[in-house]
């Protein structure tokens, strides 16, 4: 559960989900744009006038600051933007159901690769046995093809049963390692990480076949997640109709802009508007 990169990441979906879900995502919320702008200009200037007045400066400095703020506020949109909100509960109910089948899933691959290493572990031990049978079967035709007891067709047999019997050795050790290599891997550890499995697989314990049908009815995550899919699909139905209504927003805005001339008609001016209608 800790380790495990596939649970790791549907952990880190299903966050990010949960941050995705929020009133401003979902368009019910203001919005404020601000921008500005301060320059500097430096100059030399000669004004002459009709009157014959000549003004004249050198490194003449003019600045200009402006800036601006923007409201605007959807206050009736066709109810999409409720519609919106549900769809992206439907979204986040989704992330943390996929969460629980990673979850499941993993618990599911794990116990099945401890069971199968325990089986494997337990048909290497009987073939081993086997083998040494095989063995000392052998030991016995070529014993009995010396002294003439045997024919030299048992010796072949022997010699056959011996070289299946270790093939099938092999291929269950080898089976062995690969489940102990899926095992660490579903663990988050290192492939030659050593494992130490029990010799029996425990009894299961007695089931009752309606408690289990109610379970699966109430907790299965592949059930939650069609009914969270089809709320998702309601949803996205009713933000499709939001556009069919009318829309009404709110806007505000407010300016203020300062320049100051060291030449000119006018040494600063300053100015200030707001504006807000709906």
């Amino acid at each position: 559960m800790e380790k495990n990169h596939g649970i790791r990441l549907a952990k880190l979906d299903a966050r990010s989900t949960e941050l995705l879900n929020n009133v401003g995502n979902a368009g019910m919320l203001p919005t404020l744009d601000a921008n500005g702008f301060y320059s500097i200009d430096n100059s030399s200037t000669k004004q002459t006038f009709f009157s014959g007045e000549v003004r004249e400066a050198d490194n003449a400095n003019s600045k200009v600051l402006d800036g601006a703020l923007a409201l605007n506020w959807t206050v009736f949109d066709g109810l999409t933007m409720f519609a919106t909100k549900d769809r992206l509960e439907a979204l986040e109910a989704i992330g943390h159901t996929e969460l629980r089948q990673q979850m499941e899933s993993t618990v599911y691959n794990v116990l099945t690769s401890y069971f199968s290493a325990v089986q494997l572990q337990k048909g290497v031990a009987v073939q081993r046995e086997g083998l040494r049978t095989s063995r000392e079967r052998l030991v016995i035709s070529e014993a009995g093809e010396r002294i003439g007891s045997a024919s030299g067709l048992a010796l072949v047999q022997a010699r056959l049963d011996l070289s299946a019997d270790s093939s099938v050795l092999l291929d269950l050790m080898q089976q062995q390692e690969l489940s102990i290599t899926r095992l660490n891997t579903l663990l988050g550890q290192a492939p030659d990480t050593p494992i130490d499995v029990q010799k029996e697989i425990p009894q299961a314990s007695s089931l009752d076949l309606t408690e289990i049908q109610k379970n699966a009815r109430a907790g299965n995550t592949s059930l939650q997640q069609a009914r969270y899919e089809q709320l998702l699909a309601d949803a996205s139905v009713r933000e499709l109709k939001g556009v069919l209504f009318p829309r009404v927003d709110v806007f505000g805005n407010y300016g203020y802009t300062r320049s100051t001339s060291a030449v000119g008609f006018l040494q600063s001016n300053t100015a200030m508007a707001g504006l807000a209608f709906a």
